[in-house]
């Protein structure tokens, strides 16, 4: 699972600045130790997770572009 999301973090990341310009993003990472290895198809999981990631971050730029003081975009 580990793995699998961070390929699809840079893809995501990769696409969305492609897409929308540079992006600023702090990007905090957790993996639960207990969660290695899942029953799942890798490719449909994968889109999960890129549809995720790209929805966040256009919510965080959204909120960026409205000029929040002190407001940091991060993607935990």
């Amino acid at each position: 699972v580990k793995a699998l999301m961070e390929d699809n973090l840079k893809i995501a990341l990769e696409s969305f600045c492609s897409t929308h310009g540079k992006f600023e993003v702090t990007i905090e990472k957790y993996f639960d130790p207990q969660v290695s290895k899942i029953l799942a198809a890798p490719q449909a999981i994968a889109r999960v997770f890129v549809y995720l990631i790209d929805n966040a971050l256009y919510a965080l730029k959204e909120k960026q572009q409205k000029n929040i003081p002190g407001f940091q975009p991060t993607l935990s």
